[in-house]
């Protein structure tokens, strides 16, 4: 079996809860595996501490799966009758078969002997807190995602020497500044509505180091509008969703931004 192709964590996109009842569990592994069995239950099921019960778990089959370019994603959604999980994984290829757990892989005779500890992927507790509420309306809305320095300049005879004249053809580099900003959205507003969008996505407008801004270094500045025209913007911006109601405009930052205090 090709090891190096399995993966799998009790985190993130690999284990979490879909909502207060169901656990979403995936695997990925190599071309190589044919049939991936999730062995799964309670964690106390077998006792406590002290006790000579074994946990065996129960038995099932993962038959969801997507083909990757290098590897095979298997997925299942378990439910947890208190909240938490205990599991493992059997892989088979066409001639072997193995046991993944978290330390990493066992055969079945390893698997049966006595006394081994089973380093099992365990979730303690489906916690309430870590369930993704989508309000209903956002699967409702058809987004338009702006980078807005590339969108629209709304505000041209303002343009610095670091501001690059707008073009229809060749190519454009990170390091080329177009001069989109908030204005230049707000006189879109029309044609984005014609097009039949009803939510505006987004990329950061923060102070930033490059131009796409995710890399914010002052959550406080607006260099799209600057600071006091950021306040009027909010006024026009109130008269423009009055006008047009679908429209929304989200301002989203990145969890991996930088802040820069002086």
């Amino acid at each position: 079996m090709e090891f190096t192709g399995v993966y799998h964590k009790t985190s993130e996109q690999m284990s979490y809860p879909l909502d207060e009842d169901r656990l979403i569990v995936n695997i990925k592994t190599g071309d190589d595996v044919k049939q991936v069995f999730i062995h799964y239950g309670d964690p106390y099921e077998a006792g406590i501490l002290g006790g000579n019960e074994k946990w065996t778990g129960k038995r099932e089959e993962i038959i969801y799966k997507k083909r990757l370019p290098y590897q095979i994603w298997w997925t299942t959604t378990l439910l947890p009758a208190y909240k938490r999980c205990k599991y493992y994984f059997e892989l088979r290829t066409e001639e072997e078969v193995w046991y993944y757990f978290e330390d990493g892989f066992l055969t079945e005779e390893q698997l049966q002997m006595d006394g081994r500890m089973q380093q099992c992927f365990i979730v303690p507790w489906m916690n309430p807190a870590d369930i993704n509420r989508t309000p209903a309306w956002v699967n409702d809305t058809i987004w338009y995602q702006i980078f807005p320095d590339r969108f629209c300049n709304g505000t041209p005879e303002k343009n610095g020497n670091d501001i690059t004249p707008w073009r229809n053809h060749g190519t454009v580099t990170n390091q080329e500044k177009f001069g989109g900003n908030l204005e230049g959205i707000r006189q879109r507003l029309q044609y984005l509505q014609e097009l039949g969008i009803t939510g505006i996505y987004l990329n950061p407008i923060m102070e930033a180091e490059s131009n796409h801004k995710y890399d914010t270094t002052a959550w406080e500045r607006f260099p799209l509008c600057g600071l006091v025209y950021d306040r009027r913007l909010g006024r026009d911006r109130k008269t423009s969703r009055h006008k047009r109601q679908a429209l929304l405009l989200f301002c989203i930052c990145r969890y991996d931004a930088k802040i820069k205090y002086e």
